[in-house]
């Protein structure tokens, strides 16, 4: 499994490819700049197969439609969130999003991995835990040395300090952090010195 990041839009924010020996592509939280992320597509003759959503803020998901009608894939979200997308005030996309029911082990267009719910940057914010690989994407929940916004409308800070210790200090220190913004950290780093989760 390869990872790749772009770095779109005026709030720098990262779309990750996670891609597999045959170059099927899950694209995540494609925010903006829909022709720059299809151009890296297309160069690294990445094949997108789906879209996944860590939390539908406006800088994670300007793209979304863009991307989903040019490669006819489907986009999976929090239902917590779905009225958050602004594609139905316009046309009915021909291809279906999909809200996480559960969470827990997950299998979308061949990949498989965990999603687990963390709100608290906002209310439906999922991360996705690909344990084998000893990574975790994480949205804007957990940064390097800092931790989401909370000053948002549906922000909540107990919330969000309490899905990041239940959720994500509990994988394996080495587990790689790609965030929605920012450098890539580790667990065991972040565990040690964020001055936000320190007790």
């Amino acid at each position: 499994m390869n990872i790749y990041q772009l770095t779109v839009g005026r709030i720098q924010e990262h779309p990750y490819f996670i891609v597999k020996d045959n170059k099927d592509t899950l694209v995540v939280d494609p925010g903006d700049d829909g022709e720059l992320i299809a151009s890296y597509i297309e160069e690294n003759e990445l094949n997108p197969v789906a879209i996944l959503l860590t939390h539908a803020h406006f800088d994670h998901v300007m793209a979304v439609e863009y991307i989903r009608e040019r490669y006819n894939i489907d986009v999976w979200q929090h239902e917590l969130e779905a009225d958050w997308l602004t594609d139905k005030q316009t046309h009915e996309p021909l291809t279906t999003t999909h809200y996480w029911e559960n969470m827990g082990q997950q299998s979308v267009a061949g990949f498989d991995f965990r999603s687990e719910h963390v709100p608290g940057h906002s209310p439906g914010s999922v991360v996705y835990i690909f344990e084998e690989d000893g990574f975790v994407v994480a949205g804007d929940t957990l940064f390097k040395g800092s931790i989401g916004r909370t000053d948002f409308e549906y922000g909540d800070l107990e919330a969000l300090l309490a899905s990041i210790k239940k959720h994500l200090f509990t994988l394996p220190d080495e587990t790689l952090v790609l965030s929605g913004h920012g450098d890539v950290t580790k667990i065991g780093i972040e565990k040690a010195t964020n001055p936000f989760l320190q007790d």
